[in-house]
């Protein structure tokens, strides 16, 4: 009896009546598309940025936000200092950047400092030992350096862990020296 019991409790679970779906109103179809397509494209974007030739296009647009270009010969930094270069220096600086494409160099920018403005009026080329396309290695920077500064590739402006272990050598000749990378002839970041 229980048996039967059991029976009419399973066949009334498959009569209960059918309820068809409603159809999404067009606001959630167009919700759906939407949120289909965005994902779509920011996979589509992160398989290009990991997997093509130009995986390093992060690297690249974050270095465009972490430095500064150059606008008559002066830069403003974040912080409200400013770095002023005379026509000399900052042409002088270009072209070094443009003859050495094939590999980093290594300059010490030389002036005075005055409150947040650093005037550079001159460059000093310390010796150097080796350089190739992302490295240089030189000598340290003499204490009246106001900036050492070094380059980097086509773009690439972040600062490497190389380039900050030098920093923390040369605030100690200088605690009020800044590091600098140049990364397009008329673009730099600086640290700190």
């Amino acid at each position: 009896m229980a048996n039967k019991h059991q029976t009419i409790e399973d066949h009334g679970l498959l009569l209960r009546p059918v309820v068809t779906p409603q159809h999404p109103s067009r606001f959630q179809r167009f919700l759906k598309r939407f949120t289909t397509i965005v994902v779509a494209l920011f996979l589509l974007f992160l398989l290009l940025v990991y997997l093509a030739p130009g995986y390093d296009i992060l690297s690249v647009l974050e270095g465009k936000s972490a430095s500064n270009v150059v606008v008559n010969h002066k830069i403003t930094l974040s912080d409200g200092r400013n770095v002023v270069f005379t026509s000399t220096v900052f042409a002088h600086l270009q072209q070094l950047y443009l003859d050495n494409q094939q590999h980093e160099f290594s300059a010490c920018l030389v002036g005075k400092k005055e409150g947040d403005i650093y005037s550079i009026i001159d460059i000093i080329l310390p010796r150097t030992y080796e350089q190739d396309v992302f490295h240089v290695r030189a000598d340290l920077c003499p204490q009246e350096t106001l900036i050492a500064l070094h380059s980097h590739p086509y773009t690439h402006c972040i600062f490497s862990q190389a380039d900050i272990a030098y920093y923390q050598a040369f605030a100690k000749i200088n605690k009020d020296g800044l590091i600098g990378v140049m990364c397009e002839p008329d673009r730099f970041g600086f640290y700190p």
